[in-house]
């Protein structure tokens, strides 16, 4: 639903704008007094069309790769998930091999019981953390960078 000039805006609008403001004084767009000027607006702005009047001016911004998802961030974010179970499982066998072989028979495979549930619940967060954007979400978190507008 489009946004109406007269409706009221929110604090997370106007932090929207004061970023943008903030990018077009890196872009050289801004000097320092009127971005000063803007962001005082800015925040003392109640409606959108207060907002959009300040950055009416200003080209939309464009996406630069500080902006842009990583495109290795569901590989980093599955192995972030995944690597824990694969290290407590591996020691978990390890331990089972080496009873195996000092008791010189073949133990019950007692490592089962904690490499299939937590391979279960591991399944079910992957699958829905992949469909919801999760490693995206990761990936902007892990940089300490705002998300893309």
């Amino acid at each position: 639903m489009a946004r109406q000039e007269h409706e009221r805006a929110a604090d997370v609008d106007r932090e929207e704008i004061a970023e943008r403001l903030r990018q077009a004084v890196a872009e050289g767009r801004l000097d320092l007094d009127e971005y000063d000027e803007r962001v005082t607006k800015a925040y003392a702005a109640r409606t959108y069309g207060d907002l959009d009047r300040l950055v009416r001016d200003l080209p939309k911004p464009v996406a630069t790769p500080a902006t842009q998802p990583r495109p290795d961030a569901v590989r980093r974010w599955l192995i972030e998930q995944w690597r824990p179970w694969a290290t407590v499982v591996m020691i978990c066998v390890a331990i089972w091999l080496l009873i195996s072989i000092m008791s010189t028979e073949v133990v019950y495979f007692w490592p089962l019981w904690i490499a299939v549930p937590w391979g279960v619940v591991l399944v079910c967060r992957t699958i829905f953390g992949l469909s919801s954007g999760e490693p995206h979400q990761y990936a902007t978190r892990r940089s300490g960078r705002p998300p893309a507008i």
